[in-house]
């Protein structure tokens, strides 16, 4: 009963903790059901990653304090259960498995099982306890980082000791150097159950910084060894590819083993493999490089087998044996050179390349692509190539020096003999010739001679060389002449017979089912004027399905490639072309008075007929026969093809087409369904009604006769009728093959009448469209193009410019796509092979002009729907932006690419006075946008009047004051501009003139609802009744968008002007307006911190900056600072009066005297004012910029006593707006130098609340003895005025002095109980005694939590872009409308 009750005791405790999960403290983790401290540590002194295939890494290192373990710490690039296995085979090999958990409280756990692998691949390894083992594993902690999706990474750190006397642990050598293999597995989706793990595999050395071998050893992976890099017999056995360069020479011995020595420029791994497949049943040799220890590196070979794509498996985890001995091995900056040696023929034939002599062997090599020494084996991309070595035996004999060549392992004659080959059949492309012959009626000769010396290949098209043809790697048998070397240094040709499916690399035939089938007959390599020439040997039909099959008298589809290099097949590039070749079939050369039909030597029949019709180009000669035939004879003054329809046009007519040859006329019946590429009857199911008789061809005339039936019965042949009219077109070209006749093509007719002896009669081309076409795109993107571009570029501040803009490019649109249709369905040029016989001009017109008509219509529509958000959506965000810049930059690219087209059409214009003229218009139109497009950037004035767009006239400065302006009130806007002029807010203004949208620039007030921004009227919104000088500038982009900074062009300025409705005027700061750029002197006063300085400003013109100023409407004006050369940046900076020598001197003053007074009423301050300063102080911090002004201002008052000049405008804008009016909590928010448009009006505040304080303790009389500058506080700031500071900075030393101000005005708030002032910083690294401190984030949360129920009447915002963005909008949630906020 006892035991029962422990059970359940003991089963309620186990739910319990299942419904309770354990909730563990910062800095721990759950390890083994308990809270533990959680030390994912990277392990002293692990100064060695160690990387599987990029998705696992460890770093190892004695356990500090304890010599007897390792530490191990893990990181994987997934979040998954996995597995590590300490051995170079899954079977009988020590693990540690890892799995993940979850609970309530906590989204991960880990657990660590120390396990053995004891059943085959995929299955997991158990535990060794379950085994009868121990549980040697101890869990150190873990961490997962999900931060980034697609990168999340799991650390797991364990430790174990070197011996832990398990026998199912590897024993961990803690003294001595020790190379250890590592698997692990990752879990992965997938139906197959081997392919449910991500595997891998690598090294690591343990006590790599020991030097456990003595000088001249190396450690070959299990014990010191001396280090033999003694070059081998064959010296000259070599393979050389550069870049990379590897090297490989090698030599056998009577025992039978094979000894390589290879050198590879790499700072990594690099693997050679041998066998013919790429990657696939490759025996692999992988030569991975460690360098723990720089004085000790390390170099394991791996002996691997590659089944396919992947990383290759050890030859011992897939049941084969390791049959590598290191010999030696040296590694060097960028190079590494290894020897070692194996058996030539072993018992793991399965994974091992069986070596024989007088072999051609095919390897491949890939290295790392990295710039590190590592074991790490990551995806070689592009680092690879292939190539073939020649095993001779060391004493075989010398084919150069016995006059033959070596072939087939063995020394023969060469023969490079043309018999069999007919002279007149071959293929030349200036390249490559290829000569071609049937001998014995049933084998193919080739002579291939190629100008290059290196490897090439030859390509025979299984795809009929028709409109349809790809004239690529599709389905291609090809043969690969490989130029490799000798031991003797010399020269030879290995040939493969290989098949491609695709754009990939050939695979041998015999590799995928085939066999090899051409004989290599003979070579010659002249390097001296690099010409190679081959010649092989194949059956016509060979039985294998990856072979061309032969026929005579057909015509082939030919591709080939090439490459200069020697012992490699590198990929050609570039380097490729393709072509027709016509296999012809000559047994033997005609006699005299006899050509060549159709493989016949036949008696040459070219007797003149009785009829004809003719003209200075065409001879047409015919006889109508009682029997319902004709006989034609054509004479024509052309040598290559002719091509002759019975027809008005090239639509549907019956087509006779002449070829030439090397001297052999053939006649085709063909029928041309449209303006293409006329196709053979016979293929579209007719017949061939076409008797050739004969033919002559001399050197500038084509003569041939041939026969046919007037009415063949066939419907691709046109039924000719005696005594009627005979139209014909006719097309001619100087190829022998049919090319693209250009304008070689006319219309003519005659009467088929026997006896009829006359001329031809011309009709004249019906080009309608043609010239349609031509003359509608001229004039579209030609001028009616420039013209939408114009209106788009420079009236775009005109009210309805997108309007007019869209309409025009869509009536472009429209027209062009019905010109082009229409041109396409009458032409068809695009759709058929006519474009792979017209010139490179006509083609790259032809598909320029389709491509960009459906990319202009995506334009059109882009454009469409990007005026819908300007122009309906308040929108500035990311996507609207990159809308129009992409509308944007893809019309300039397809404005460019029309313009060419344009031309491209211009010159293929025939009459050359009309190409002539188009040209010239063309030149003069473009020459003008380019003179406005300069006006508009340099001579905004006159580019202006130039278009008329200038209703005012010059002024004489950029500016107008309210003393010289020539515009002092627009008509109708009196009462605005004096509320302006009022200490009214912004948001007073806007209620009372809700219907007029106004800005303010440089103190002018300027009426913007006739203008229209090409951002979007969204951002005439935004900026309404606003100062927009640091938007004209590109100080800031607008706040509430995602839009960048932008200075506006002069020709904007401009506009504006236009629109100017009165003047703002301004407080006297200033003696005397700054307003007309006057000079003034800088020079830096001082370091507030690190990056900012206050300079002060001295006027060459005397003007003085006066130091009290009464009230509050003067606070937060700017100035515009600007360099004398105009090369830099224009900048405006807030003024801070308080920091004149003077009000410095009167702040401490003050304090002083305020610390006297709330004790003691009485004063030793001195009263004296004196009235202004010389200096005008502005604050300024450097910002990093080659043409910024901050950079420039701060570098070149760098030299102590140095001075600069710069031109100054101001007092400008409308400040902070501030007024005796001003009532309830202002918000004051901040962020870094955005403190400074608030440092005037802080230190007047402070002042304030010093003057508050003495006043409620000692009265009205003390405290005005306090105000000794007579600021009369109580006039000019409202009773129930208060304000609150949230401001934050980097840290307490870039603050500019305000973290000091603000402690002190807090610190006066509560020794007096103002109810005046409060504030909350952010600053690193520092702690406020008296101030609130929160270093988060400015967002809704964080003003609801220090604002709480405060009604905020005014907030004010200035800081980065980022906080001037969110600020406001944080602000706005918690119920602070816009109209509240000003962003200074």
């Amino acid at each position: 009963m006892k035991i029962a009750v422990n059970k359940l005791f003991l089963l309620f405790v186990l739910l319990l903790g299942v419904v309770n999960s354990l909730q563990c403290q910062q800095g721990q983790v759950i390890i083994n059901g308990v809270c533990a401290t959680n030390d994912v540590t990277v392990p002293t002194q692990a100064h060695t990653s160690y990387h599987g295939s990029q998705r696992i890494t460890l770093q190892i290192a004695q356990t500090q304090g304890d010599p007897t373990s390792l530490d191990i710490l893990i990181t994987m690039t997934t979040v998954d259960n996995f597995f590590i296995v300490f051995g170079g085979t899954y079977i009988n090999s020590d693990a540690v498995l890892f799995q993940l958990s979850s609970d309530a409280d906590n989204p991960v756990i880990v657990t660590a099982q120390d396990s053995f692998y004891q059943q085959v691949f995929p299955n997991l390894p158990v535990s060794d306890v379950s085994l009868g083992g121990t549980e040697d594993i101890i869990l150190l902690g873990y961490l997962v980082n999900n931060t980034d999706p697609n990168n999340p990474t799991l650390l797991v750190k364990i430790r174990r000791k070197y011996n832990t006397q398990d026998q199912y642990d590897t024993l961990f050598q803690s003294n001595q150097l020790q190379l250890n293999r590592v698997l692990f597995g990752v879990p992965k989706k997938s139906k197959d159950p081997i392919q449910t793990w991500y595997t891998g595999s690598f090294f690591f050395v343990l006590n790599a910084a020991t030097q456990p071998c003595q000088n001249n050893q190396i450690f070959n992976g299990n014990s010191c060894v001396q280090n033999d890099l003694n070059p081998i017999g064959d010296p000259y056995i070599a393979y050389n590819h550069a870049n990379p360069f590897l090297f490989v020479s090698h030599q056998t011995t009577q025992d039978g083993n094979i000894t390589f020595l290879v050198r590879c420029l790499t700072n990594g791994y690099f693997g050679i493999g041998w066998g013919s497949n790429l990657m696939s049943n490759m025996d692999m040799h992988i030569f991975n490089v460690n360098i723990d220890n720089p004085n000790f590196p390390i170099v394991v070979v791996d002996d691997s087998y590659s089944v396919g794509p992947g990383s290759p498996k050890y030859d011992t985890m897939i049941g084969g044996t390791y049959d590598i001995t290191v010999l030696g091995y040296l590694v060097e900056q960028n190079q590494v050179t290894v020897k070692y040696v194996r058996k030539m023929v072993n018992q793991d034939v399965n994974n091992d390349f069986q070596f024989q002599y007088n072999q051609e062997i095919p390897f491949a090599y890939a290295l790392s692509p990295s710039d590190a020494f590592s074991l790490t084996i990551v995806y070689h991309k592009y680092s690879i190539g292939w190539g073939t070595l020649v095993l001779q035996a060391s004493d075989a004999q010398s084919c150069v020096a016995i006059n033959k060549v070596f072939i087939n392992n063995q020394c023969v004659d060469n023969d490079l003999s043309t018999t069999g080959l007919d002279l007149k059949v071959n293929y030349n492309t200036g390249l490559l010739n290829v000569q071609y012959g049937i001998v014995n009626d049933d084998t193919i000769q080739f002579l291939f001679t190629i100008n290059n010396v290196g490897w090439f290949g030859f390509g025979f098209s299984q795809q009929t060389p028709d409109d349809t043809w790809k004239k690529d790697m599709t389905n291609v048998d090809i043969i690969i002449f490989d130029t490799i070397t000798l031991q003797d240094g010399s020269n030879a040709i290995y040939i493969q017979d290989t098949f491609a499916n695709k754009n990939i690399v050939p695979n041998l035939d015999s590799s995928i089912g085939g066999t090899e089938d051409y004989n290599l007959l003979g070579y010659s390599i002249n390097k001296d004027k690099q010409q190679t020439q081959v010649k092989v040997s194949r059956k016509l039909n060979t039985g294998d399905k990856y072979d061309y099959q032969f026929q005579r008298n057909s015509k082939i589809g030919i591709i080939y490639a090439w490459m200069n290099t020697v012992d490699n097949v590198q990929f050609h590039g570039q380097n490729t072309g393709n072509g027709i070749l016509n296999l012809y079939y000559n047994p033997k050369n005609c006699p005299t008075g006899q050509v060549l039909i159709e493989n016949n030597c036949v008696t040459n029949d070219i007797k003149p007929l009785s009829s004809y019709a003719q003209d200075n180009f065409l001879n047409v000669q015919f006889d109508l026969s009682e029997e319902g035939s004709v006989t034609f004879m054509i004479v024509v003054q052309n040598t290559g093809w002719f091509g002759l329809g019975f027809g008005q046009s090239m639509d549907n007519v019956d087509m006779i087409i002449s070829e030439n040859d090397s001297g052999v006329v053939t006649l085709s019946d063909n029928y041309s369904q449209k303006t293409s590429t006329p196709s053979s009857d016979v293929n579209l199911g007719g017949q061939n009604n076409l008797n050739l008789l004969g033919y002559e061809l001399t050197d500038k005339q084509l003569t041939f006769k041939f026969s046919r039936k007037l009415d063949t019965g066939d419907k691709y042949d046109y039924v000719l009728q005696k005594d009627q009219s005979l139209n014909i077109v006719y097309a001619w070209g100087s190829d022998g093959q049919m090319t693209y006749h250009h304008q070689n093509v006319a219309l003519a007719k005659f009467p088929l009448q026997q006896g009829y002896k006359g001329t031809i009669t011309g009709v004249p081309l019906n080009d309608t469209y043609k010239q349609f076409h031509f003359w509608s795109n001229f004039v579209l993107w030609g001028f009616v193009v420039d013209v939408a571009f114009v209106i788009a570029r420079f009236f775009k501040t005109g009210r309805f410019y997108k309007e007019i803009h869209g309409a025009m490019m869509g009536i472009i649109v429209v027209f062009t796509a019905f010109v082009e249709i229409w041109m396409i369905t009458k032409k068809d040029i695009l759709f058929n092979d006519q474009l792979d016989t017209r010139d490179q001009m006509t083609r790259a017109h032809a598909v320029m002009g389709f491509i960009f008509l459906i990319f202009f219509i995506l334009e059109a529509i882009g454009g469409s729907f990007l005026n819908y958000l300007l122009s309906f959506k308040n929108t500035g965000d990311a996507t609207s932006l990159k809308i129009k810049s992409f509308h944007k930059y893809f019309g300039y690219l397809l404005y460019v690419i029309g313009k060419i087209n344009v031309f491209l059409g211009v010159r293929m214009v025939e009459n050359d006075a009309q190409q002539t003229a188009c040209i010239s218009g063309y030149t003069i139109f473009i020459l003008l946008r380019l003179i406005l497009e300069y006006l508009y950037r340099r001579q905004p004035k006159i580019f202006a009047k130039i278009l008329f767009l200038s209703t005012t006239e010059d002024e004489s400065t950029d500016t107008v004051s309210s003393t010289n302006s020539l515009i002092t009130v627009k008509e109708g806007y009196q009462n605005l501009v004096d509320m302006i002029n009022s200490n009214k807010t912004t948001q007073d203004i806007i209620e009372s003139y809700p219907n007029i949208n106004y800005v303010i620039y440089k103190d002018n007030i300027y009426t913007i609802d006739k203008i229209s921004h090409p951002g979007g009227k969204f951002i005439f919104n935004s900026v309404r009744g606003r100062d927009i000088s640091r938007f004209m500038n590109g100080s800031y982009g607008l706040e509430n968008t995602n839009m960048p900074s932008h200075t506006h062009s002069l020709y904007a300025t401009q506009l504006l002007k236009q629109n100017q409705i009165g003047v703002l005027t301004q407080p006297n700061i200033l003696s005397e307006s700054s307003g007309n750029h006057h000079i003034w002197r800088v020079s830096k006063e001082k370091y507030l911190s690190k990056s900012t300085a206050l300079f002060y400003f001295e006027s060459l013109n005397r003007i003085k900056i006066q130091n009290a100023q009464k009230g509050m409407e003067w606070m937060g004006r700017h100035y515009t600072l600007s360099d004398l050369t105009n090369e830099k940046s224009t900048r405006i900076y807030t003024n801070c009066i308080c920091f004149t020598p003077y009000n410095i001197l009167l702040m401490q003053k003050m304090k002083e005297n305020y610390s006297q007074l709330i004790q003691t009423p009485q004063s030793t301050i001195d009263s004296t004012l004196p009235p202004d300063s010389d200096v005008l102080p502005l604050v300024i911090k450097r910002y990093e910029s080659p043409t910024g002004l901050s950079q420039y201002i701060h570098d070149e008052t760098s030299n102590q006593g140095q001075s600069l000049e710069m031109l100054v405008e101001g007092p400008q804008g409308r400040g902070l707006e501030l007024s005796s009016k001003s009532s309830g909590l202002h918000l004051f928010v901040a962020g870094g130098t955005g403190i400074l448009p608030y440092y005037d009006f802080l230190s007047y505040y402070c002042k304030y609340m010093m003057f508050k304080a003495i006043q409620k303790k000692h009265g009205d009389q003390v405290a005005k003895f306090f105000d000794i500058a007579n600021d009369n506080f109580a006039r000019f700031i409202s009773q129930d005025f208060k304000i609150k500071v949230i401001a934050a900075f980097n840290s307490s030393d870039d603050d500019c002095g305000a973290i000091q101000l603000l402690e002190f005005m807090k610190q006066v708030e509560l020794d007096n109980n103002l109810n005046l002032f409060d504030a909350v910083l952010s600053v690193k690294g520092y702690l406020s005694r008296n101030i609130t401190m929160d270093n988060q984030h400015f967002t809704q949360d964080y003003f609801e939590k220090h604002l709480g129920n405060l009604i905020v009447k005014r907030a004010y915002v200035c800081g980065p872009p980022g906080l001037n963005k969110n600020a406001p909008e944080a602000l706005q949630r918690i119920g602070v409308s816009l109209e509240q906020i000003m962003v200074v």
